[in-house]
Order: C-alpha cells, then structure tokens, then sequence
C-alpha cells in the first residue's frame, strides 16, 4: 500500500513528465532535487517557510491549509486538464491523417501491383498469339506441296520480285529496219548518133 501510494504515479510513465507540481517543498525536498537534476520544470506552492530558489513557477500560498491547498490544486488541474484533451485531440487527427496516408499509399501500391500484374498477363498473351501465329504458319509451309507456293508465301516472293522488276533498266529501243535498195532505171533506148556509129 504504501509503495503504491508513492510510486502509483509514476508506474506507467512512458517518459519524463513536461513540468512537476510539488504543494510542500520541504516536506517533498527529495522530489525537488531530483527534479532539478532532471532539468524538470518545477511548479511550487510556495510558505513562508520555503526557499523559493530552484523553483521555477512560484505560487505564493498557505502549505498547511487544506483548503488552499485543494483551491491551487484544482486550478492547475483544470488546466493541466483542458491541455491533455488538447493534447489528445491533436494526437488524434494526427493519428487519423496519418492512417489515411497509410491507407493511400496501401491503396496505390496495390494499384500499381495490379497494373503491372495486367501489364504482364498482356505481355504474356501477346507473346502467346505471335507463338500461335508462327506454329501456324509452320504448319501450313509444311502442309503445301513441294512444287506450288504456299498462300503466305506467294505474295511475299511476288513482293520480293516487285522491286527488282521496277529496279532494272528500261529495254533499249529496237534498231530502224534499213530501206530496201531503190529499183534500177530502165535502159535508156540508144540515140541516133549511137546508131549510126553502130552500123
């Protein structure tokens, strides 16, 4: 009993308190050098019996009095009060924005893994039909005879000769036919002077 109702207190504390309120200073003389080695900030309900020294908020009051001792009590307290809900408050909403932010990232890294997920299962699916096309396209070179081209490569070998045909030189003109030799003239009949020298 005794150890909880002096150290009750302090059994669940999760750091060092903000500030110490102390209501007799000699009478708490230990709790006051420890928390000035603590560098704790000290709150103290000051008599006239007390050094104020190393006191950091000093309120001046009647320390013996019960009922000065419960007014300065429930004034700190009522501040001290309305601050934790404050306190809380804001660690609430910071504990919600902090989870909507969780929440979001979640909700994008799932997007993003189902995104690439789809991506894949496309790219899978693409690299299947191509694999399909291609074995057809096996099957059905293997399948025509030997002599006569396949359907898909006739117009690919017609493509092929395309541009070698279009490629190559005009042929050169065809050389003029010569005239035929002109008929020769007729004899002419000899004249009179020919005639005579004849006979």
């Amino acid at each position: 009993m005794k150890l909880r109702a002096n150290l009750g207190g302090v059994k669940n504390m999760q750091r060092v308190p903000q500030a110490v309120f102390v209501i007799d200073l000699k009478v708490e003389a230990i709790a006051v050098r420890e928390a000035q080695r603590l560098r704790i900030p000290i709150i103290g309900l000051v008599d006239t019996n007390c050094d104020p020294d190393g006191i950091d908020y000093v309120v001046p009051g009647n320390d013996d009095a019960i009922r000065s001792c419960a007014a300065v009590t429930r004034a700190i307290g009522g501040v001290v009060a309305e601050a934790h809900g404050a306190w809380l408050a804001q660690e609430e909403a910071a504990r919600i924005e902090r989870e909507r932010k969780e929440a979001e990232e979640q909700a994008r890294r799932e997007a993003e893994e189902q995104a690439r997920r789809e991506a894949e299962e496309r790219e899978a699916a693409e690299a299947a039909a191509r694999a399909a096309e291609a074995e057809a396209a096996r099957a059905e070179v293997a399948q025509a005879p030997a002599g006569a081209p396949s359907g898909s490569t006739a117009p690919r070998v017609e493509a092929d000769t395309a541009p070698a045909a279009a490629e190559s030189p005009p042929p050169a003109p065809a050389a003029e036919p010569t005239p035929p030799p002109a008929p020769e003239a007729p004899p002419t009949p000899p004249t009179r002077e020919e005639q005579g020298g004849q006979s």
